[in-house]
């Protein structure tokens, strides 16, 4: 069994370099060692019928800036990183054009230290895409102006968590 980022420690695993009588494997049997995620490749999704998706996955973040107590993210995934915004619209160019498909949802913990750089990407892109995900509700989150920028660079739900709350002051 492996758990978190398992590329790393999958291979580690197939090369004999962690104990193969371990039955769990873990990031920190690598010394909490983490892929630099903006050299991964785009996914291949050619041994699946994509006709029999709505929305095509993508990430742009690994783990999460938050490190709340209640959750795992952080143990799962390591550090915290995020991808360049420019090499996840060209993936998301490259998937278009094989699978011909412009809904995205992105399967990040949380989309907020991401999204402004992201929708400005995709709007500079000159692409239509939409895409869902992950939001933590913050001061930032809750800005009108923000917000319709989002959707104008198509951010088109936000899934929220049910400890969210939107800081600012109700009116009086």
């Amino acid at each position: 069994i492996i758990i978190g980022e398992g590329e790393k420690l999958l291979l580690k695993f197939l090369q004999g370099e962690l104990p193969q009588e371990q039955r769990v494997h873990q990031l920190k049997d690598i010394g909490f060692e983490v892929m630099d995620i903006n050299e991964l490749h785009s996914p291949d999704f050619s041994d699946f019928n994509m006709e029999s998706y709505q929305k095509v996955p993508s990430f742009s973040s690994r783990s999460c800036v938050y490190q709340c107590s209640f959750c795992s993210e952080t143990v799962n995934w390591g550090k915290y990183r995020k991808r360049k915004a420019n090499l996840i619209v060209n993936e998301m160019i490259n998937l278009n054009k094989k699978y011909g498909s412009s809904l995205f949802l992105m399967t990040d913990s949380l989309l907020n230290p991401v999204i402004d750089e992201l929708t400005q990407e995709i709007i500079n892109s000159g692409y239509e895409f939409h895409f869902d995900g992950y939001l933590k509700v913050d001061k930032h989150s809750c800005n009108v102006e923000k917000v319709m920028a989002w959707r104008k660079g198509g951010f088109y739900r936000a899934r929220v968590g049910i400890e969210s709350k939107c800081l600012r002051t109700a009116p009086p």
